[in-house]
């Protein structure tokens, strides 16, 4: 199973619906049998990527003193949160209709901090800056495979991030204090 998604310059969740999902997404008559029609309409790059059964998280990260890595958020659907087949489509990001939660109720302390570690060096290795998210998918046994990141995650209500700060009981207002110190040290650490 793959799936196939477009608009990465600008969200690689604009289009997605569940029909991306395929077993041979280069059928003529599946509906991504004309991925290179789509392509050109598009005149953006597609990305077909593995499909990874499981569950879906986003791993918050801050550049304050140190590089910063918060526990990985789970995603639910309809309060599922082994998603399986189950992915964000457009219309349920467009609606809210999904869930934030600690990932730890599922995993071990072991797969989250693993999780924490690599998500570190992919934020660093992408020369990510300030703050970002790295997403990715975890199968019912604990291997993960990151799939996205977001170098401007949405501050929306029912964003991760906003979930993060809410669960430590932290305001909307000291969300934004870490983000502008993260980007003043970062400004003083490349003495721009």
């Amino acid at each position: 199973m793959v799936i196939v998604k477009y608009h990465l310059i600008i969200s690689s969740i604009i289009g997605v619906t569940t029909s991306h999902i395929s077993a041979n997404p280069f059928i003529i008559n599946s509906p991504y049998g004309k991925s290179s029609t789509k392509y050109l309409e598009l005149k953006s790059p597609l990305v077909v990527e593995q499909f990874i059964h499981g569950y879906e998280c986003k791993v918050p990260i801050f550049v304050l003193d140190n590089l910063s890595v918060c526990d990985p958020i789970g995603i639910s659907i309809n309060g599922n949160q082994n998603l399986d087949k189950m992915i964000i489509t457009q219309d349920l990001s467009y609606h809210y209709s999904y869930d934030n939660y600690a990932l730890s109720e599922c995993f071990s302390n072991s797969v989250i901090e693993e999780i924490k570690e690599y998500a570190g060096k992919v934020f660093e290795f992408l020369g990510m800056e300030n703050y970002g998210r790295i997403d990715c998918r975890v199968t019912p046994n604990g291997e993960f495979y990151f799939n996205d990141y977001a170098t401007m995650p949405y501050f929306t209500h029912h964003s991760e991030m906003f979930y993060l700060f809410g669960s430590h009981h932290l305001s909307q207002g000291k969300l934004f204090n870490v983000i502008f110190n993260s980007a003043l040290i970062t400004k003083y650490h490349y003495n721009v």
